[in-house]
């Protein structure tokens, strides 16, 4: 039974040695584990401006080096998606400046064209108005034509009657001096 004892108790200290060499292994890397465990929390709450460092070759050191990057990587991925967002916002009140000074212009144009069709139709009456004063005009030439003929003509008889009567007059003197 000694010898049972002298094994149980070789066991049980194996197995503390065991429990101390396994605790004093795992515990850098479980303190790595509970770094990246923080540096992910820091990320799920959109802080990508910091870094982790663990120091080492191990599996746990790769992985902190490639979230780095990945940090590093999404960072920059949203600072892109901030200057373009942003260029759309410039882009989109340029749209709407255009829209507007389009739509203001549309709007001058209409009224320019309403300005031009009230010129237009108070063209067509002053047209109208002319052509009826061109008619009236016209008419009044050709009445006064009419009556310069008919002067010419009572210029022509008074012509004649004129002569007539200065041969009569003629004749009478010739007369009177005779007796």
């Amino acid at each position: 039974t000694s010898f049972r004892s002298l094994i149980f108790i070789a066991m049980i200290l194996s197995v503390g040695i065991g429990l101390v060499a396994t605790m004093i292994t795992i515990k850098p890397i479980i303190a790595k584990i509970m770094k990246l465990k923080d540096f992910v929390s820091k990320l799920a709450k959109g802080d990508f401006s910091s870094k982790i460092s663990i120091s080492g070759k191990d599996e746990i050191a790769i992985l902190a080096t490639e979230l780095n990057q990945m940090t590093e990587n999404i960072s920059s991925l949203l600072k892109d998606i901030h200057e373009a967002s942003n260029s759309l916002v410039t882009t989109s009140t340029d749209i709407v400046e255009i829209e507007k000074q389009t739509h203001e212009t549309s709007t001058n144009t209409n009224l320019a064209m309403q300005e031009i069709a009230r010129g237009n139709n108070s063209l067509a009456e002053n047209t109208q108005q002319v052509n009826l004063q061109i008619d009236h005009l016209s008419h009044q030439l050709d009445d006064s034509d009419h009556y310069i003929r008919e002067a010419r003509a009572m210029s022509k008889e008074t012509h004649l009657l004129s002569k007539q009567g200065m041969e009569m007059l003629h004749c009478l003197s010739a007369h009177a001096e005779k007796t």
